[in-house]
């Protein structure tokens, strides 16, 4: 199985933070499987202006987490790094529109990934916007260690 899933929204919906709590949550659980490659260390993640570049082994299965994803960012190389050292499902940021949309269809077309287009919410006042982001990341984290665990995406892990 081949997976992609893309956080993709404008400018300051969330999509970092979102994917960070996705990782936190992962790592929770898998920390001994857990390769960072930007920031160096876990405690840096703390700091709102940091992204997560790791990967994580569940099971058999090496997943890609890059939070990154406005134009112009690593989240290409990424994505590269990511399939060459066989990440079978990878998370990433992504805008609505652009090069970072069009990296996740070209891997959609050339690497035979399926694509799940997913969006964070985002809520005026601070403290839901907060609780929707940390609901976010654990629903994520859900279907990846299912789809990880399985070999397969479910329509019942959505």
């Amino acid at each position: 199985m081949k997976l992609i899933i893309a956080n993709r929204g404008g400018h300051d919906i969330g999509k970092t933070t979102a994917i960070k709590n996705v990782f936190a949550n992962l790592h929770a659980k898998y920390a001994t499987t857990t390769t960072l490659y930007e920031p160096l260390n876990i405690a840096d993640l703390a700091y709102s202006w940091v992204d997560v570049k790791a990967t994580i082994k569940i099971g058999n299965t090496l997943v890609g987490i890059e939070s990154q994803g406005d134009p112009g960012s690593r989240m290409q190389q990424s994505v590269a790094d990511f399939i060459a050292w066989g990440c079978e499902i990878i998370l990433v940021a992504c805008r609505n529109q652009g090069d970072t949309i069009n990296t996740i269809t070209n891997l959609e077309k050339n690497q035979g990934y399926t694509v799940l287009w997913l969006q964070n919410g985002k809520c005026t006042d601070p403290a839901c916007w907060q609780k929707l982001e940390e609901k976010y990341g654990d629903w994520v984290a859900d279907v990846i260690e299912k789809c990880a665990l399985s070999g397969t995406l479910s329509p019942t892990y959505l």
